[in-house]
């Protein structure tokens, strides 16, 4: 009698078995130096982003700062040269009823009304919140009647 014929397909000598178990090894160790070569440059890529985001955000409080500059200046004239005393009063003066806004890390700006000889500053304390600060924590004060001061 005749056996059933079977068609397993055909089949690979352990040479080439050989053959494509160090191929695919191949192909992972390429993979895997490949990317060990594009880790840096994605690492420079976040870090770049990372340091536009800050810079955007000081640029933003630096116009926020003038602005508010402006609405002091502006209710000071309306107001027979008394300066608001506190950043509500520019809301109020306004009629925007919104509230003044905070600065790009969600803290409030800073307002201290010019005194008897002194010079009124409005600020923010930058990404830490804190006074001082390095970098995208260090502070930014407007002098209301000045350009811009860091300290």
């Amino acid at each position: 009698m005749n056996e059933p014929a079977t068609n397993d397909g055909p089949r690979l000598s352990a040479g080439w078995k050989t053959c494509v178990v160090l191929l695919t090894t191949l192909g992972l160790v390429k993979q895997l130096v490949l990317g060990a070569m594009l880790l840096p440059l994605i690492q420079s890529v976040v870090v770049h982003a990372r340091t536009s985001l800050a810079a955007s955000k000081r640029e933003k409080a630096q116009v926020d700062l003038e602005t508010i500059r402006s609405a002091i200046l502006m209710y000071a004239i309306e107001h027979g040269g008394r300066f608001p005393q506190s950043l509500d009063q520019l809301d109020q003066f306004a009629g925007a009823g919104t509230g003044v806004p905070h600065d790009p890390w969600g803290n409030a700006y800073r307002y201290r009304a010019p005194s008897d000889g002194g010079v009124g500053t409005v600020s923010t304390l930058g990404s830490d919140g804190r006074e001082g600060g390095i970098g995208s924590a260090h502070d930014l004060v407007l002098d209301v009647f000045s350009r811009e001061q860091e300290r």
